[in-house]
């Protein structure tokens, strides 16, 4: 068995949300027409100003969105060299009950987490994080950046709440460390809260090969996926071996030509044929949970 995926699953198997936790699903769903949407008293229906932010409960707002780093600053305004890198996904943090997990780093950081019985503060626990090599320099910047935020909070604030939340966007988290470094975070409606579901755990082993797509983009490159099964010893099997073209992007990993991975992965489909022509999002829709294992093709 692969060294680095027994070391990772045993690191995983400490927190719930890593295990696959299925985090309480309460904010509305986007489409009005797929009769999904509930209302929610946990989000007032007003803008919440900086100064009323400490009246959201933290625990019931963290959960229900995916909260994707939109700008990082130190005290004097200036932008944290290495934090935002173009070309590449944004920090993206996510929360279950009580554990959380940062991607779009150059290894993946996981953390238990609790809000104070005021709602008001958060405390993060202590980080673990996969031990992938990071070859790109920038990337290992990401991971500074972010233990260094998780290991000195200072302040956590909602800044602002729209008046319905039935689009991405609504939200906007605000964290400050004891370096006075500001970092923002634009909510976005977790998969479970846009498709009314809590998805379907299962692992994805994705081809080292792209493939010339036909859509959504001609003459574009798509991923080719299968999936594997592990029994209760790890032992991998390949149901059918046959390669997917898969059209898209799975949610939260960039998949770089030349190299396989085996990724554990949600999986969402909509709920009515209705709900899928009105959606923004393909059917199936995969959200990335771990990578568990990555190899270079074929290394010269």
């Amino acid at each position: 068995m692969n060294k680095f995926f027994a070391l990772t699953l045993l690191a995983l198997s400490f927190n719930s949300f890593a295990m696959g936790g299925k985090p309480e699903v309460e904010s509305p769903v986007v489409k009005e027409s797929d009769k999904q949407v509930t209302e929610s008293a946990d989000i007032t229906s007003k803008e919440i100003t900086s100064a009323e932010a400490s009246s959201v409960n933290l625990s019931q707002i963290l959960p229900k969105y995916q909260w994707h780093l939109i700008s990082a600053q130190n005290q004097e305004g200036e932008a944290l060299k290495g934090v935002i890198v173009e070309g590449t996904p944004n920090i993206e943090m996510l929360f279950n009950d009580n554990s959380m997990i940062v991607r779009n780093t150059c290894n993946q950081l996981m953390a238990g987490y609790s809000v104070e019985s005021t709602g008001s503060l958060l405390k993060v626990g202590q980080i673990a994080q996969t031990m992938r090599a990071c070859i790109d320099p920038d990337m290992a910047l990401k991971d500074d950046a972010m233990i260094a935020l998780l290991s000195n909070l200072n302040t956590v604030s909602v800044e602002q709440v729209a008046t319905q939340v039935t689009t991405d966007d609504t939200v906007t988290l605000v964290m400050t460390d004891n370096n006075s470094n500001v970092f923002r975070f634009n909510g976005v409606l977790t998969p479970e809260a846009y498709f009314g579901q809590a998805g379907q755990q299962m692992f994805l082993e994705i081809s080292p090969d792209h493939v010339a797509c036909e859509l959504p983009v001609a003459n574009s490159q798509c991923i080719q996926i299968r999936e594997i099964v592990y029994d209760e010893s790890f032992r991998q099997s390949v149901p059918d071996p046959t390669w997917i073209v898969y059209p898209n992007a799975i949610d939260g990993f960039m998949h770089e030509a030349g190299q396989r991975n085996i990724v554990r992965v949600k999986r969402f489909t909509h709920l009515s044929e209705q709900a899928q022509s009105n959606s923004l999002k393909p059917d199936p829709f995969y959200v990335l949970e771990l990578v568990v294992e990555s190899s270079i093709a074929n290394p010269q």
